[in-house]
């Protein structure tokens, strides 16, 4: 199969920024059926934007202390590709839940919806998952210092990862998530429906 270039590239505006707002984890093996645009470098839609009932988002607000880094590993001698996507990112404050909740992370191998600071979201882990490769918990030696977490999550992939197009529109046909400021009234109703009492009203203070 021959490999050809179809365009060339300008010098874009001087409009463009950096950074990382948040990060919406999902476990492994919730996606569904996954529709690709023409080239299929960008997801149009998952279950066509409708919830999938094993599918919950956990959401992380970062504002900043994230970092989605894609290097491009290729032999030619073996005639290979990959594209290894590192996620970083910065979970300040320790406290005993995230202590439980990022060790489970650590276990598993979520996927990774980053939306970054101009709006776009990219599906990071799509084949393999997202694993937990380092990381540590800090109390800081000075008052100014780090009081929580850093951690990097790997995976090697086929290809960079997928821009969402319409993150938005399937994120608002109902999909259920849990922490951030979008929705923890979600979680609160969640935790009601358990029979919880003291989580709840932690979820209360959160919104």
């Amino acid at each position: 199969m021959a490999c050809f270039l179809n365009s060339g590239r300008r010098k874009p505006c001087k409009d463009s920024v950096g950074g990382t707002r948040k990060i919406y984890f999902a476990n492994y093996g919730t996606i569904g059926d996954i529709t690709y645009d023409v080239d299929g470098e960008s997801i149009l839609s998952i279950n066509e934007n409708s919830p999938n009932a094993n599918m919950v988002l956990y959401v992380y607000d970062i504002k900043g202390n994230a970092d989605l880094v894609q290097n491009i590993t290729t032999s030619k001698a073996n005639g290979t590709t990959i594209f290894e996507q590192v996620l970083s990112v910065t979970f300040t404050k320790l406290t005993k839940g995230d202590n439980e909740e990022l060790k489970s992370m650590v276990h598993a191998s979520p996927y990774a919806f980053v939306e970054d600071f101009r709006g776009n979201v990219v599906l990071v882990g799509l084949e393999n998952g997202l694993d937990v490769t380092e990381g540590n918990s800090s109390t800081g030696r000075d008052m100014e210092d780090l009081n929580g977490y850093t951690m990097t999550l790997t995976s090697k992939e086929t290809c960079f990862a997928n821009f969402f197009t319409d993150f938005n529109t399937w994120l608002n046909s109902g999909i259920p998530s849990i922490g951030g400021n979008r929705n923890s009234g979600a979680f609160k109703d969640r935790v009601l429906l358990d029979g919880g009492i003291v989580e709840s009203l932690e979820c209360i203070v959160q919104e």
